[in-house]
């Protein structure tokens, strides 16, 4: 799992209206409002779920967050995900006899007189 935080932060002069934060990804983010007023930040959350595909591949996961408003602000933010591809394994061999190769192997002979 992927847990992404966007900040976004009025440096301007007015506030901001019809605020809309996206993910290139489509995450689902959460925590924002519509309205941010002059000198105030606000931190939504997000999280990716990563599939065995992106394992497999082993590519870096790239994300775009992207802010748009009323008043023709625009921004992004990229972060990039390495892929961790730690391949392993476990083999075990067992084995079982039965009761009569156990008696062969055990049996003795007596030499011949």
């Amino acid at each position: 799992m992927i847990n992404y935080t966007v900040v976004v932060t009025n440096t301007g002069n007015e506030t901001l209206t019809g605020l809309v934060v996206t993910d290139s990804q489509g995450n689902i983010l959460s925590g924002g409002s519509a309205t941010l007023a002059v000198g105030a930040s606000e931190t939504l959350t997000g999280i990716h779920t990563v599939t065995q595909a992106e394992i497999d591949a082993g590519t870096a996961i790239v994300n775009t967050a992207s802010v748009t408003d009323n008043q023709g602000v625009t921004g992004t933010s990229t972060v990039t995900t390495l892929i961790d591809q730690d391949p392993a394994l476990t083999i075990v061999k067992s084995f079982t006899t039965s009761r009569a190769i156990r008696r062969i192997r055990t049996r003795r002979t007596t030499p011949a007189r």
